[in-house]
């Protein structure tokens, strides 16, 4: 089954980030604890391999976790300084504003998704060496050049096992 994580930042088949999320709770709480040290960094390590795998070398790529509990919200960035080396960087617990005074604390928050939105793109754009021929997702409601269907033989009598069927 693997980790369950509640947020997975994909394109296509590539993940670039993950993300945990939770009530409210305190800075000792088990789940917090579990999750933020242990269930989000390995997936981040995971996800970093198979970007890895996929490029080759993990120059310059970075995947990034969001961990929200309540109304805090820190970052988690992964990156790999040397070869096997996988380097976890936290940033600092910032709080959403509950009230009015507190709103221009909400900066905060927008850079941090910003900046997180940024750390995604820029490994996209690492990954990006040629162009995708099968991103066209329009393609996907087309219907085949050939609309012929053929059923196998064990449902045909014998004088029907070369008979072809048309679906319109």
């Amino acid at each position: 089954m693997g980790r369950r994580l509640d947020l997975i930042l994909r394109r296509k088949r590539l993940e670039f980030g993950a993300g945990e999320a939770g009530k409210q709770t305190d800075d000792t709480d088990c789940k917090l604890l579990r999750e933020r040290d242990l269930k989000l960094p390995k997936a981040l390590k995971d996800m970093m391999t198979l970007l890895k795998n996929e490029r080759g070398s993990a120059d310059g790529l970075r995947v990034v976790g969001l961990l929200q509990y309540g109304l805090k919200m820190t970052t988690i960035i992964m990156d790999v300084p040397y070869y096997y080396v996988h380097r976890i960087t936290r940033t600092n617990n910032i709080e959403v504003p509950s009230n009015f005074e507190q709103l221009p604390e909400l900066r905060k928050v927008l850079y941090m998704a910003l900046t997180n939105k940024a750390i995604v793109l820029d490994a996209m754009e690492i990954l990006r060496s040629e162009p995708d021929d099968n991103d066209d997702l329009s393609a996907v409601m087309e219907p085949p050049e050939e609309d012929l269907y053929q059923l196998p033989s064990t449902f045909d009598s014998p004088e029907q096992s070369n008979r072809t069927y048309s679906c319109t």
